[in-house]
């Protein structure tokens, strides 16, 4: 994240510019459904060794694993207001053919230092509202939050800590001379020593053929409206993903509002 490591940079003494090519949050930033889950919904963790080799692999479980730990520290102490809530995730088991792989995935992770635990069909119900699961596995580091929200806070803390920040200000083109850049956008310039480029899926220029370097991953974010009911669907407002084949998970907002992407 771009603003995170602008508000560490100068936290550490350093002067920062960060040039926003929209608006604070714009695009995924602000407009994702807020999960912060930490896990691996792809692969698990010996595949991710594999991929990666022992020593990287590790250091990506690390990061992973204690994510969501790290990011509820920076909110408490930015006093960042974004709806965090870090009470959980659960991923169901619809039959009971998917006990074994829970069961599985639960033993990998808490050989990583994790605390995760296979709940029965009574706990999960208990804790999501669904009924008819056969059991599920609860992660009580899940965690969900309003994107927006932290977008903005890291802006503010950012700031107070002597970044300036710019909006409305995309980047044309980055040169090289004397050992400094030169960066230029449609208002002006900046002149720095280091330059950090932490665009992502709404890339255009800046950079010959970084747009290049990443691929877009297309998803979808729902919402239902303000439901008074909201509090019996997720009564425990933990994360959920109800175990079948498609990769919706769920969480309740501060709105009384079901989310799912």
């Amino acid at each position: 994240c771009g603003l995170h490591t602008a508000l560490q940079l100068s936290r550490e003494g350093k002067s920062i510019v960060v040039l926003e090519a929209e608006e604070i949050g714009f695009g995924g930033s602000g407009r994702n459904a807020g999960h912060c889950t930490p896990t691996f919904h792809h692969h698990s963790l010996d595949e991710i060794r594999k991929l990666l080799g022992p020593s990287r692999g590790e250091k990506l479980i690390h990061l992973q694993t204690t994510a969501s730990d790290r990011i509820g520290d920076i909110i408490r102490e930015h006093e960042i207001a974004c709806e965090w809530v870090q009470n959980g995730y659960v991923m169901a088991a619809p039959t009971a053919g998917k006990l074994p792989s829970l069961r599985a995935k639960a033993e990998s992770y808490n050989a990583v230092g994790q605390n995760t635990e296979v709940k029965d069909a009574d706990e999960i119900a208990a804790l999501t509202g669904m009924r008819g699961q056969h059991g599920g596995w609860f992660h009580p580091g899940g965690a969900h939050l309003n994107p927006m929200g932290l977008a903005r806070g890291l802006a503010t803390a950012a700031r107070k800590h002597g970044a300036e920040i710019y909006v409305k200000s995309p980047v044309l083109k980055a040169e090289r001379t004397h050992g400094r850049w030169t960066v230029s956008t449609p208002r002006g310039s900046v002149r720095a020593t280091k330059l950090i480029y932490t665009t992502g899926a709404y890339t255009r220029d800046g950079w010959p053929k970084l747009s290049d370097t990443f691929k877009i991953m297309r998803v979808m974010v729902a919402a239902t409206k303000p439901m008074p009911e909201a509090d019996s669907i997720l009564p425990s407002n933990v994360t959920a993903h109800d175990g079948r084949g498609n990769f919706l998970v769920y969480k309740r907002d501060a709105f009384g509002r079901i989310v799912a992407s």
